[in-house]
């Protein structure tokens, strides 16, 4: 005679029934019946029923690339010197503007006058509407040494070489191609007075720019 019972046998199918815990089948545990998380949480955890979805990851990248290019704009921005029937460029006060279209050569405005700095004088892109000509007005107060050799180069040619000694107006032709028109000024005997043992300071001078305009002709 049994003092004990033996304990009944419960069938595989009667785990999956009973609703406990770890006991779905492998195709439950698939599809995510019995569950209240999301289908493949399972695989990944709760944080990937909490994770953002794909929207809200593009909105923040775009969000983080502004914030990036903001600061790097000014920088990038593509300038020029708009030409219709004349433009002018202020190198005196009031309302000087240099910096705005001239990329590279000009120092600090002086009130009265802006020296060149270096050996050339580099403008952004000349934009003409259609190709033309125009006379470029070049409004120089003083120069810094006795004689200052300058020249002028549009894309790449040589369209002007004179010597200056003193103040002087130079008249400049251009012929210019529609679109964009690379142009500079070469200043080739700027010196500065660090150099010349005259004073302390290291700009390389070389003319007194007062003004500078263009002229449809």
């Amino acid at each position: 005679m049994k003092l004990y019972q033996e304990l009944e046998k419960v069938p595989e199918t009667g785990k999956e029934e009973s609703g406990m815990p770890g006991n779905l089948s492998p195709e439950a545990a698939e599809s995510g019946a019995g569950s209240d998380l999301p289908r493949g949480a399972g695989k990944t955890g709760h944080a990937a029923a909490l994770a953002p979805g794909l929207p809200a990851i593009l909105v923040m990248a775009v969000a983080a690339a502004v914030l990036i290019w903001l600061p790097l704009s000014k920088s990038i921005i593509v300038r020029g010197i708009p030409l219709g029937e004349s433009f002018r460029i202020r190198l005196c006060e009031p309302n000087w503007d240099a910096n705005q279209f001239i990329r590279k050569g000009t120092s600090m405005d002086e009130a009265a006058y802006t020296w060149t700095d270096g050996k050339e004088l580099v403008f952004y892109p000349l934009n003409a509407a259609q190709e033309g000509d125009y006379l470029m007005t070049v409004q120089a107060a003083g120069i810094f040494t006795g004689s200052q050799r300058v020249s002028a180069v549009l894309n790449g040619e040589t369209v002007y070489e004179d010597s200056l000694a003193g103040a002087a107006e130079m008249r400049i032709p251009l012929r210019l191609r529609q679109g964009k028109n690379d142009l500079r000024m070469e200043l080739p005997d700027a010196v500065s007075p660090v150099e010349l043992k005259v004073g302390n300071d290291g700009r390389k001078l070389a003319l007194q720019l007062t003004d500078i305009s263009f002229l449809r002709q």
